[in-house]
């Protein structure tokens, strides 16, 4: 058996992910956040521009209004999983360095033992 292998038997396998990758993730899904909050606000720039006084254009009004809370909706949820994937990405990379670090001290550590054999 190799060191490599004694002492992943010791600290076990390094934390899984990818932070550059979460983070990367994490952009788009802000990308995608202002082009929904984009949206929202065409929406109430054209309902503006409706100078039309009827039933009709109320319900059209409050169709648009509704549609614009839930296009604002939507684009809050996906920043806030944006700064979660962010945090995590943080937790992901803090993880795999700490793990580098304590693989390499009991590697060297190991090492050191075994050529005291």
């Amino acid at each position: 058996m190799n060191i490599a292998e004694e002492v992943l038997k010791l600290i076990g396998d390094m934390p899984i992910g990818n932070p550059s990758a979460m983070r990367a993730h994490a952009a788009r899904l802000s990308a995608d956040a202002d082009a929904l909050e984009q949206r929202a606000l065409r929406i109430t720039a054209i309902i503006d521009a409706t100078n039309y006084q009827c039933p009709a254009a109320d319900r059209l009004r409050e169709g648009a209004s509704e549609q614009q809370g839930q296009l604002l909706g939507a684009a809050g949820r996906l920043r806030q999983l944006a700064s979660d994937l962010l945090r995590s990405a943080g937790q992901v990379q803090d993880a795999q360095a700490s793990w580098t670090l304590e693989f390499d001290k009991v590697a060297n550590d190991v090492e050191a033992g075994l050529r005291h054999l």
